[in-house]
């Protein structure tokens, strides 16, 4: 028998969360937290999808058998995220919208380290309006980020399509090249890529307000592009106020 959720392990924490009063003065509030734990078997699994409003977001690896995924989120709120799977895609959605509990809220996914357990994702989306997405090692024909007010770090994960907030930082860790390329782009904040020095590509930057620093000897320019080991294929960098970074790992 097929093992949809193996656990789902209710633990309470209670956290303080820093409120600033309409009269200027700091106080504690307390929040009640549950941790849920799922779990999902790998053959019922080819692709991700997250989509959520408050929540940051982490996947990774490690040597496990299963699907692991960790909500936490506060048992105050009726919306609480819970991961299900649909038409072979593991889907989170809509959870707890209060910005006062931001922090405490987390998604992390953990997933099978070896191919033989879970085979390359067919694709993978991690879309927050409010929270950090942190990804690595994941594999799949199709990555993507959206954020709106938070951080995206992605870090050996293959065939990224497109990494995207705006408000916020990208730090992208390339690990070899990426096929079809991929756009990272933010309204404010850094953009940042370090990627081997084997690597082959054309990148293409766009900076309104900010710097181009770089360890290709490239111009310290605003709008650029650039071929590099004989490239074809093409990274977009763009950001209309920060900094832009292409760095060797």
């Amino acid at each position: 028998m097929k093992r949809h959720v193996l656990t789902a392990l209710w633990i309470t924490l209670i956290v303080n969360v820093f409120v600033f009063t309409s009269c200027g003065s700091w106080m504690v509030n307390s929040v009640t937290t549950t941790e849920r734990n799922y779990d999902f078997e790998p053959d019922e699994v080819n692709s991700i999808k997250v989509g959520c409003y408050a929540v940051n977001v982490e996947v990774k690896t490690a040597d496990v058998d299963t699907i692991r995924v960790k909500v936490l989120a506060p048992v105050s709120r009726q919306r609480i995220y819970k991961p299900e799977v649909s038409g072979s895609v593991l889907k989170i959605s809509e959870g707890a919208d209060d910005a006062s509990i931001l922090s405490n809220n987390k998604i992390i996914i953990t997933l099978p380290s070896d191919p033989d357990v879970l085979p390359m994702l067919e694709y993978v989306i991690l879309n927050t309006q409010n929270g950090n997405v942190n990804a690595s090692d994941v594999l799949s024909d199709d990555f993507s980020s959206t954020v709106t007010n938070g951080n995206i770090t992605l870090r050996n994960c293959i065939n990224v399509n497109r990494a995207a907030s705006k408000n916020g930082n990208i730090d992208i860790y390339a690990i070899g090249n990426y096929p079809d390329g991929f756009r990272a782009e933010t309204k404010n904040g850094n953009v940042t890529l370090r990627v081997p020095s084997t690597s082959k590509f054309i990148v293409d930057w766009t900076i309104g307000t900010g710097n181009f620093n770089n360890d290709f000897d490239y111009p310290n320019v605003k709008t650029g592009s650039r071929t590099y080991n004989n490239g074809t294929v093409n990274y977009y960098l763009k950001t209309d106020a920060g900094n832009i970074s292409l760095l060797k790992k």
